[in-house]
Order: C-alpha cells, then structure tokens, then sequence
C-alpha cells in the first residue's frame, strides 16, 4: 500500500450500493454470514483489497489481500519488460500458493526471452521484476496437490508450454521455474507418495540430464515415478502438436540417459586414490571429519548432557574434549533442538564449565542452535525441511550437527522402516561431503541394550557409534558413566573410558521462585571409585533374596519381584528374568520343585564377594 492510500477515506470502503468488487461483499454486511468484507479501494485507482478472495498478496498481517486492478493490468500488458530491446511478452505464467494466492509469475517474450515477477503493490503498476524473499513453488501447484490425493497420473515437464499442451491434452502437469537444471529439493516434497507421476524429457543433453536429476530426487520421496519422451520432435508440446497423445509417449530406460560427452569421461586412477589426503580427525581417535554417526544410551544416561559438552568444546575451539585432542580451529557447531529445547539453557550454562575460559566470546560465534522462535522443527525425512535447513548450514560451514535425538527429529517418518532411516542417511550425507560431521543421538534398543533402537539399516550406514552406559554412582553420588566404542569404519575402536556428571549451578534463577537453577556439568572421571555396577548390585540383592528363602523351600518370583520396589512390574520382571538367566548359567542358583530357586554354594562364595564390594545392600 502506498501513501496515498492513508489515511482511508469512507468513500473508499464497500457499500451495499458500490461492493467489493471481487468477493461482491461489503462493510456493512450482517457479521458471521460470510458475505462482510472489511477491504477499501485503493485510493491511486491500482488495485483492490479484499478480506475474503486470498489469491493476492498479502497485507495488513494477512488479514487482506491486495489485487491489482484489471484496467491497470490491461494497460501494463505491453509495457517495458526488463529485456534490452524493450520487447513486449506474449505469455504469462502465475506460479501461486497452496490456496492460489500469486506468488510471482514468469513471462515470456516474443523473442523467447523468460523474465520474473513479483505483485507489488508499491510499484507503479503493481510489480517488480525481481523475486527478492519470494517462496519458489512448481507451477500448478494447487492442481498439483489434488492430482496427488486423488492418485491421478501427473506429468512433469521442463517448461510452462509443455504444461499447457498437456493440459489442453486432457492430462494434469507441472514444471518448475527456470527450466533445465533448476529443479530444488524443497519441489519433490509436493509429489511425495505420488502414485504415477511422468517425466516428460526434452530429447537433448540437458533435457536428459534434468529428467535423469528429477526422476532420482522423486523416487528419494516415494513416487511411483518413471522417464518417457516424445515420440516426435523434442518436447511435450512438439509431440502433441504432431498429433500424438498422451498415451503415444515412449518409455526411455536408464541407459539412454548416457550423455555423448560421457563416453570421453574418465575414472581416477590408483596414483590418484593413494594421493587422497586422509580425512583429519575432529576428535582424535573418536570421530574423523565429514562422517555420519550416532551417540546412543538408555533414558536418563546423559546423552544430551554429553552432546553438548562436545558441542561447547568444538564451539569455543578448545585444545580438547575430556582429554581427547579437537582438531585445530574447528568451524562452528549447529545443535538441533529437536526436543528439550526448554530446558537447554541451564544445560549450555552448564556445559561452560568445562571450558578453560569460563564465558568465553568464542562461543558467540561458534554455538548455533535450531530451531528459533518461528523456525519450522527439522524433519530429516522430509527432503523439504531438510534442503532448507542444509542450505543454512552450508552458509555457516559447520564442522559439526547434532540432532537431539533422531526419533524426534524423524517427523514424517518412523525409525522402524528401512526406507526413511534410508532417507535421513541420504541426507546427513549431504552436508558430510563438505567435511562436516552428522552426529545423531538416539535411544537404547528395547530388547538389547548394547545396540540402539529402531533399523538394523542404521547401524550399517554409520561411520561411528559410541554407547553410554550407566556405571553407578561415585564415592561423592555424582553418576558414572561408561563411553563405548561400538563401531568405528575407519579408525580403531578407541578403549572406554569414564566420566562422571556432576550438579553445578548456572547462572539463571526460576521465574517463579526466583531460585538459582542447577544442571549437570560433564568431566573426565580419572580415578572413578566407583561403588560398583548397577548390574553387580542387582545381582548382589537377587541373591541375597534367593540367600535368605533357601531355606524356606526356595524364593519365589513373587519374592524377587519385591526386591526391586521402585520399578514398574514390567520392568522388575525383565530385570529378574535376565539375572536369573545369568546366575544359573554361572551355576550360582539351583532350580527347585515348584519353580522357586536355591542358593548353590558358588552362589554363596559369589554373594560374598559382592556383599564385600557392597556393605550397604
């Protein structure tokens, strides 16, 4: 809206007498019928503003919509374009949202000249040639979306007159803007679970080349999508202009996808291999650059304590983390939030304790965190999302992202199917080219502790995988835990060791009771007295329970569940089943009548031993 738009004048609201001319409403219309319109004309005479149509550009925060006049348009229909000979266009092409609001629009000259534009209700005839800020969508989209759900077969084409000649066709189409080549990973996500979806290729090297690029990233989507050609001439239009049909098209297979210049291509040699420098290594001897990998443990180990411990270290270009060397002058680090992002400040705060320099500027620069306010949550499933968070990181060159946790992050998809676990490698490996590192932090597999939860076909992807396991308490009740290689491809696996998470003040007050918060800092447990292992205590009690009804005709399951009050009767049960499994391997306990147990006398010996490790069980 220009200035002379304000302030608005009575005259220029719709009456009774004189309505809106798009939606025919007015200002005085009864509330809640449907037929009110609270929008004015525009007092320069370029356009309308309606509060019902939405195909216009928004304004007012959305609750109008700005339409250009229809006079005005006429008169701009062959005005000045931006091409150097001033030549007029004869085609239009209105790429517009979801709803069919215009988000800008490519115009074609005689000459075959392609420009674009944006509505603007600023310039003098209501656009601008330029696409500044403007969302990049494929034409039709709203058409499009319908051919989806409706599992309608869809073409896709290079250009917006192929789309047309396929149309007047009877078939339903799309391209998208700028033609060969230009295809964003953002448009596949429109045709994802497509049920036949053609891609119609121009028959010359590029039009091959992009119909090969566009079939690859739809199948990455779950299209039941496949390449045909013109049967006469090089496009879709040429072909239905020769009389052809849709159904005349003919089906091209993978090979004649080869481009001629291909055939003079050459492959690197062995001197060439040899001479590849060996990736550096972000944390000496764990992880080496530009790879995938995964940071798993039970609920409530530390995982995300450990992440962001990491994460500051690398951040602030620490010499090293937990006594492991960091590589010298490391890039910035982008942690993905993709839960307890509430709680992540304390946790941060924390997480500087550790530095040499405690509050450091380095991190100001270095520590970036998705998502903010506004921010749309990562989806690693969705090519979308995923693109557009990609296309920010590569801005920031990132020698390291982490996703707190990867079930969180898997929103349009499950960790159990091998096909979107397929998709979320595919795309950390994206940003593990330009050598930055992708670590995942995941969960515990249900059944078997020593692996992570969901697909076998993650584990098989990865470069790396450490596992955090619960140690039991130190001397002070600060928590051990134990940090374990599970995997390392192309390092030797590195010797577990400890650490110990320790509470620590931060410097934030709780905005109710003004108390100071606390959280849990993460350092090195160099000589860990360690009270024992959870598991070593849980034997110790199970036979002592076992111990004491020996001579009572054995303990019951009953008995052995009680020795475990403070977990749930499911998880008592598994955890005295496992135990049980391992003490009569070990010949510790005796099978009785009535499926109770005995104490054997290595039991005893056993339990000695462990009663002298824990006085207090």
């Amino acid at each position: 809206m220009s200035s002379s738009d304000l302030p608005i004048d009575p005259s220029q609201r719709y009456t009774p007498g004189s309505p809106c001319p798009l939606c025919g409403g007015n200002a005085r219309a009864k509330r809640g019928d449907g037929t009110r319109c609270h929008g004015y004309r525009s007092s320069s005479g370029r356009g309308f503003y309606c509060s019902r149509v939405e195909s216009g550009t928004p304004h007012d925060n959305g609750t109008l919509w700005w339409h250009p006049s229809p006079e005005r348009l006429e008169e701009n229909e062959n005005r000045w374009t931006p091409s150097p000979d001033g030549n007029p266009w004869v085609d239009r092409y209105p790429y517009t949202d979801e709803k069919g609001a215009c988000l800008f629009e490519v115009v074609r000259t005689s000459t075959k000249e392609f420009y674009q534009r944006r509505p603007d209700p600023l310039k003098k005839y209501g656009w601008a040639w330029n696409l500044e800020n403007v969302r990049r969508v494929v034409y039709r989209l709203p058409e499009l979306i319908r051919a989806v759900a409706e599992r309608r077969v869809i073409y896709v084409v290079e250009g917006e007159k192929d789309v047309h000649a396929i149309e007047r066709a009877g078939g339903i189409a799309t391209c998208n803007p700028g033609g060969a080549g230009k295809w964003r990973p953002e448009f596949s996500s429109f045709f994802a679970d497509a049920a036949d979806v053609v891609v119609v290729a121009d028959w010359d090297d590029p039009g091959r080349k992009h119909a090969h690029d566009v079939l690859a990233r739809l199948q990455a989507v779950r299209a039941n999508a496949r390449v045909v050609r013109a049967a006469e001439g090089k496009d879709a239009a040429d072909h239905l202009a020769g009389g052809k049909s849709l159904e005349d098209f003919v089906s091209v297979e993978l090979s004649e996808f080869v481009m001629a210049e291909d055939a003079t291509a050459t492959f690197g040699t062995f001197e060439e291999l040899v001479a590849l420098r060996p990736p550096r290594q972000l944390v000496r001897g764990m992880i080496p650059e530009g790879t995938l990998g995964v940071l798993f443990g039970n609920s409530g180990v530390g995982k995300s304590f450990v992440a962001l411990s990491l994460a500051v270290a690398i951040a602030n270009r620490d010499q090293d983390w937990l006594a492991l060397p960091i590589m010298e002058d490391p890039g910035p680090v982008i942690f993905v939030f993709a839960e307890g992002l509430a709680g992540a400040p304390q946790r941060v705060l924390a997480a500087t304790k550790n530095l040499v320099v405690e509050g450091t500027d380095r991190l100001a620069q270095g520590f970036h965190f998705h998502p903010k306010v506004g921010d749309d949550p990562l989806d690693l499933v969705h090519v979308g999302t995923w693109s557009e968070f990609a296309r920010k990181a590569r801005g920031i060159r990132p020698s390291l992202v982490i996703v707190d946790t990867l079930h969180a992050a898997m929103i349009s998809g499950s960790e159990m199917d091998e096909r979107d676990i397929g998709a979320v490698c595919r795309h950390a490996r994206t940003l593990c080219v330009d050598g930055t590192v992708v670590l995942l932090v995941h969960h515990t597999g249900h059944s078997n502790k020593d692996r992570h939860r969901g697909h076998s076909s993650l584990f098989a992807a990865l470069d790396w995988e450490v596992r955090l396991d619960s140690a039991g308490p130190a001397e002070n009740g600060n928590s051990i835990v134990q940090v374990i290689s599970n995997k390392a491809r192309d390092l030797p696996e590195f010797d577990s060791f400890h650490i110990e998470l320790e509470p620590t003040d931060v410097d934030l007050r709780d905005p109710d009771s003004g108390q100071g918060l606390r959280s849990l800092r993460v350092k090195n447990a160099r000589c860990p007295e360690l009270i024992g292992t959870s598991q070593d205590k849980q034997t110790s009690v199970v036979l002592g329970v076992i111990d004491r009804h020996s001579n009572v005709g054995g303990a019951s399951r009953a008995d052995l569940l009680h020795a475990f009050p403070g977990k749930s009767k499911g998880t008592a049960e598994r955890t005295a089943s496992r135990l049980l499994n391992e003490l009569f391997a070990g010949d510790y306990v005796a099978k009785t009548k009535g499926r109770r147990w005995e104490i054997t006398d290595a039991g005893r010996e056993h339990l000695s031993e462990l009663r002298m490790r824990f006085p207090a069980v």
